[in-house]
């Protein structure tokens, strides 16, 4: 039995989109957004996404 369906990853990939666009948007506009911390909601500006480095130079 297959774990997971093709729409279950289709959706989770719908999802990860949306996530990187709308907390790309907050930093852009330096807007706060909800993040879930230690059990409770906490409102601030998502931070830098870390660069990722190129395979064939590191």
């Amino acid at each position: 039995m297959k774990e997971h369906t093709d729409y279950t990853l289709l959706g989770l990939k719908a999802l990860q989109r949306a996530a990187a666009k709308v907390t790309e948007n907050a930093r852009k506009h330096r807007i706060k957004i909800p993040i879930w911390k230690d059990g409770i909601i906490e409102f601030e500006i998502p931070p830098e996404a870390p660069k990722q480095k190129n395979r064939d130079n590191v």
